[in-house]
């Protein structure tokens, strides 16, 4: 272990003792969190030992490593000089602690979710009554929850193993609480294992459970946790990935693999079949055509991202474009805006940039402004 992981474990591990909930995991040598326990650190004094360490990150080879251990020192430093008492403006803290600034979302997104809610849920009456109907009749008895969660987990772990290069030797065990503030948790414990919580005080709903384990197990945070070990750790050295952080950029973006990761292991027609399965082993009624209707209202974005990103044609991707300027989700105009440009360099001795998404240039700017619109 270099000195920047040592200092950097016996930095964030003393914050740990005084912010509850800070260290979420750590699986380093025990000696260094014994010595950081024992150090009796100020807040203050913490934060001054992020700032100088920080300072001299610019000494590394690896410039992705000094990168990655400069915004997640700074999110400690800005912890650290909140417990000391340093108060900073609400949204200038998050910013510093994510490394990304907090954007509101507008009133249009939820009207257009209560649309398609409406336009979902059977019945004329309140919606908020119509949704908690569908949701109780959607939910998993508990005394089913064991088998079903065993067999989703090896579905997703064999779904993610096509796609990804899952270490070898990974464990991962799931088991059902209670009296927790959270629907589902991934506890990692080092050595290439995670212990996956559910709590059964909150109803689960067969809807819910593909990205629920999705989330925390395949393709996100166990994937994530174990793969990190492996390629950072055991094989760089880079032991200060050996602690995990709560509020600081790595949990920021963890918690996006995980959202994001169900689309590439369960996209529409698979999160479908799965529903399915799911609700026959629960035994809850559920035809094709619902689960058809539930899985377009629920991954269509998802899908036709994938698709603007991965179609072969310039065409296809242009369909895609349509769609997602059909389905009027706001959040795709990012995706599109990046989309009016796709360089490839072609040609023998003389070669050129070409855009292969010129096709679909006019059609991105006309979806991008309509969606504005919304």
């Amino acid at each position: 272990m270099d000195d920047v992981a040592r200092e950097y474990l016996l930095i964030t591990l003393a914050l740990g003792k005084l912010e509850d909930g800070f260290v979420d995991a750590y699986f380093g040598p025990p000696e260094v969190r014994e010595e950081a326990l024992a150090a009796h650190s100020t807040p203050l004094e913490l934060a001054q030992r992020a700032a100088t360490l920080r300072d001299g990150l610019g000494e590394l080879d690896d410039a992705q490593r000094a990168r990655w251990l400069d915004r997640q020192l700074l999110a400690v430093e800005t912890i650290a000089r909140r417990l000391g008492g340093q108060q900073l403006p609400y949204l200038e803290e998050v910013e510093r602690c994510f490394d990304a600034a907090a954007e509101r979302t507008p009133a249009a997104a939820y009207e257009q979710v209560r649309r398609e809610l409406d336009e979902l849920l059977p019945g004329d009456g309140d919606l908020r009554d119509r949704l908690a109907a569908r949701d109780d009749d959607l939910t998993v008895p508990v005394e089913a929850l064991p088998g079903i969660v065993e067999w989703l987990a090896g579905e997703l772990r064999a779904s993610a193993e096509r796609l990804f290069d899952v270490p070898a030797g990974e464990r991962l065990s799931v088991t059902l609480v209670a009296d927790k503030p959270w629907a589902a948790y991934n506890w990692y414990r080092g050595n290439l294992e995670s212990l996956i919580e559910i709590n059964t005080d909150l109803p689960t709903r067969a809807t819910q459970l593909v990205p629920v384990l999705a989330h925390e197990t395949f393709p996100g945070h166990h994937l994530e946790h174990i793969s990190k070990e492996q390629r950072l750790v055991i094989e760089r050295g880079y032991h200060e990935s050996s602690v995990q952080l709560i509020n600081t950029p790595e949990s920021y973006v963890s918690e996006g693999l995980g959202e994001a990761g169900v689309a590439l292991v369960a996209a529409q027609a698979r999160w479908q079949e799965l529903l399915i399965e799911i609700c026959a082993r629960a035994g809850i009624p559920m035809s094709v055509a619902d689960a058809v209707g539930l899985g377009e209202r629920v991954d269509r974005l998802s899908s036709y991202l994938l698709d603007l990103e991965n179609e072969e044609t310039c065409a296809q991707r242009k369909e895609a474009v349509g769609n997602l300027r059909a389905l009027g989700n706001k959040k795709a105009i990012g995706p599109l805006r990046k989309a009016r440009s796709r360089m490839r360099t072609e040609g023998g001795l003389i070669k050129k940039k070409v855009n292969t998404n010129a096709c679909l240039r006019s059609d991105a700017a006309e979806a991008i402004r309509y969606l504005q619109s919304l």
